[in-house]
């Protein structure tokens, strides 16, 4: 799991960083599917991951935490 200290929220570093790894994972990892899982309760979290092109999947319980796993496919 990878956080960032509340002095970084809200200038973008989590997407800076989400959109090369999505990419790393599908072409120079050849992944056929990358999948997040994050709390309902972080919305920026959320935010990003939807940015990026991942989409909820379902709600569930995941890691002994009530959270949404988010999934996006190679295209």
């Amino acid at each position: 799991m990878a956080a960032l200290g509340r002095a970084g929220w809200g200038h973008g570093y989590a997407t800076e960083a989400a959109a090369p790894s999505v990419a790393f994972g599908f072409d120079r990892c050849g992944l056929p599917r990358i999948v997040a899982v994050v709390r309902h309760d972080n919305a920026a979290s959320r935010k990003v991951l939807r940015k990026v092109g991942l989409r909820h999947v379902r709600d569930g319980r995941f890691y002994e935490a009530d959270a949404a796993l988010y999934a996006i496919d190679r295209s």
